[in-house]
Parts: structure tokens; C-alpha cells; sequence
């Protein structure tokens, strides 16, 4: 009895000997599938930030995608350790709805570190920045401290005048006070859009208050004031306006292209001659910050978009449409404003479409 227990405890030492050998290979093993797993995730990491570097010599310098545009010029660089190569396939090259040029890469990055590598494709969309809002009527109010008079043949017309887009509303009110406040008033003017007046609590002049702040900071943008004979540019180079102190428009300015912005003080006055061919039309977005006063001898229009706007504790916009003055909706409009900020900012976002690993 005794031997056969010293045979069997005999044996199961011998067994527990072997499980503790296999479990030190085992721990071996993890160890070292561990390390190499931690290796990849560095190479892999490596190739990631060698993408976003990518993205920021191509937003300096768009000229760095020609110059690493293959596998044999692809740019190097150690990251992290890691020994990392990054080139670029152009995919395509478009211009999108706002005239403004979109182009989209293929950014190919690869990485080793201590043995292990790893490579991440990712596919992104390049386009101008503008931070001009989609136009969503001829003209907004983001703020019930105005008051509103039409009169004469004043028109607001959001019925699209080249036909190849969505009509708009004609006026946009943040309250249903605010857009009794206008029916009131329209007096002998004429209101048409689709429909002529829409009520939208979530009207707000925020996104295009940060955009003024923006521009007001850039020195490409244009300051009027005194008697201006200027240009206000045109289609193919349309501009960004700041009225902050009386300005005349001479009548020999029949055309502006862009964004016009009246603030405060600013007053806009076009001295036109009695001919309706002199008249001055604005193609673009027309913001009022604080201010309104547009007026004029002969007949001004606006084609495009009107946005008022109150900030901190500003006086009440005292708005007159009067004699023949027109504010109609086109949707090229929005692209001349689109096209003029992306001119004074001059900077390009980036959007990651997909990523492979």
C-alpha cells in the first residue's frame, strides 16, 4: 500500500515537472508575441503621425505632393524610432458647387521599428476653406431689436433668378412676433419666395459673426469710406468689403462681386445718375452688424443674400426699403461669396474619407 503510493506520488511530481516546464515556454511565448505586438503598434503609430506631418507640409506647401508622388520619391523620416516612408497618389481633381478647387489623395505610409513594420492608407479630401453658411434665404433676421418698413417698389424675390436652384424663403424671422413685425409693414413693396416668409427659432447670426471677426483681421480685405472709385471686383475675383464710416459708391461702379459688410456706423450710398443702366448691383452676401443703411438716388440691387445681425447690446436696426431698390436670390451668389473668402483666408481643410491598417 505504501509503495503504491509513493509510485503514484512519484509520478504526479514528474507530471507537475513537465506542466511548469510547458508553462515557462508558454510565458516565453506571450513575452515575446507581446513585445512584437508592441512593436507594431510603434511602427504602426509612426506611419499615423507620418500622414497627419503629410497633411501639414501639403496645407503649407501644395507643391510637396508633386514632389513625393511616387514610391521612389517618397519622403522619409525616423519617428519614434520608427524608420517611416510616406508618398501620395492623386485620385482625382474637381471643382464643386461654390467654384472652389476640391482634390483627393491617397496618402500611403509604411514603418519599422525593432523588426516589425505596419502600413496605414488613408483617403482624403482636400477643399478651401470659406466659413461663408449656406444661404438659407434672401434675407434673415437673427434678432427681433429692428424695426421693418417697405415701401415704393422695394422688392425681396426668393425665387432663384438663374432657375437652376431651390427657391428660398424671402425673409427668414426668428419669431412669429418678428414676422408679424414684417407682414405689417410691407407696405406697397413686393415679398415673394418659397414661401415669402418663414418663421425658424434657430435662425442665429453667430457663424456669421465669427466669420466677420475673421475677415476684419485680414489685410487682403478692403476698407471703403469717403468717395470710393474702386472696384468691387468681379466674377472670376470677387472680394470682401468692409463700410465701417460713410461711403459713396460713384456711379461708374455698376458691379461688386463677393461680401459686403456694413457695420456700426457704416453707411453705403451708390450716387447713380437717373439712367437704370448706372444702377449698382452687389453679387454675393450682404451682412448688416449693427447696422443699416443702404440707400440710394437710383435703382441698387442685391443679388444674392441679406443677413442682419445684432452683437452685445447694439441699438435698434431701423430698416427702410424704399424707392427701387431689389434684393433677389441667385445661387451663384453664394459661390461669389465662397470664392472671396476662400481668396483672404487662403487655407485648405482636410476630411479623412476612410483609413486601412
Amino acid at each position: 500500500m505504501g509503495r503504491a503510493m509513493i509510485i503514484i506520488c512519484s509520478g504526479l511530481i514528474i507530471a507537475l515537472g513537465y506542466t511548469t516546464l510547458g508553462t515557462n515556454n508558454q510565458a516565453q511565448r506571450l513575452t515575446n508575441s507581446n513585445v512584437g505586438y508592441a512593436n507594431q503598434m510603434q511602427a504602426q503609430n509612426a506611419a499615423q503621425i507620418a500622414i497627419q506631418v503629410g497633411i501639414e507640409n501639403i496645407n503649407e506647401d501644395p507643391a510637396w505632393v508633386d514632389a513625393h508622388d511616387t514610391v521612389s520619391s517618397a519622403w522619409s523620416d525616423v519617428i519614434n524610432g520608427a524608420n517611416t516612408q510616406l508618398w501620395i497618389e492623386k485620385v482625382s481633381q474637381t471643382t464643386n458647387d461654390s467654384g472652389l478647387q476640391e482634390e483627393t489623395f491617397r496618402i500611403h505610409a509604411s514603418a519599422t521599428y525593432d523588426g516589425q513594420s505596419a502600413t496605414v492608407t488613408s483617403l482624403y479630401e482636400k477643399s478651401e476653406l470659406h466659413f461663408v453658411p449656406e444661404f438659407k434665404s434672401v434675407m434673415s433676421f437673427s434678432s427681433g431689436n429692428f424695426t421693418f418698413l417697405m415701401a415704393d417698389s422695394a422688392t425681396i424675390n426668393g425665387s432663384d433668378s438663374m432657375g437652376s436652384c431651390e427657391d428660398l424663403p424671402g425673409i427668414i424671422a426668428s419669431s412669429s412676433a418678428d414676422s408679424t413685425e414684417i407682414v405689417n409693414n410691407i407696405g406697397s413693396g413686393q415679398l415673394q419666395g418659397n414661401p415669402a416668409i418663414k418663421v425658424d427659432a434657430n435662425t442665429s447670426y453667430s457663424s456669421y459673426g465669427e466669420l466677420v471677426d475673421y475677415l476684419e483681421t485680414m489685410p487682403e480685405v478692403k476698407h471703403l469710406n469717403g468717395n470710393y472709385t474702386g472696384t468691387l471686383g468681379d466674377s472670376t475675383s470677387p472680394g470682401v468689403y468692409f463700410v465701417d464710416s460713410p461711403a459713396d459708391i460713384q456711379s461708374d461702379i455698376s458691379e461688386g462681386y463677393g461680401i459686403l459688410i456694413i457695420q456700426d456706423d457704416g453707411k453705403l450710398y451708390y450716387k447713380g445718375s437717373t439712367d437704370i443702366a448706372d444702377k449698382l448691383t452687389f453679387n454675393g452676401l450682404v451682412i448688416f452688424e449693427d447696422a443699416w443703411d443702404f440707400r440710394a438716388d437710383n435703382t441698387p440691387s442685391i443679388a444674392g443674400s441679406v443677413v442682419l445681425g445684432n452683437t452685445g447690446s447694439a441699438p435698434t436696426l431701423d430698416i427702410v426699403l424704399d424707392g427701387s431698390i431689389s434684393i433677389n436670390y441667385d445661387c451663384n451668389a453664394q459661390k461669389y461669396a465662397r470664392q472671396a473668402s476662400a481668396l483672404i483666408f487662403d487655407q485648405d481643410g482636410f476630411r479623412r474619407i476612410v483609413t486601412f491598417e
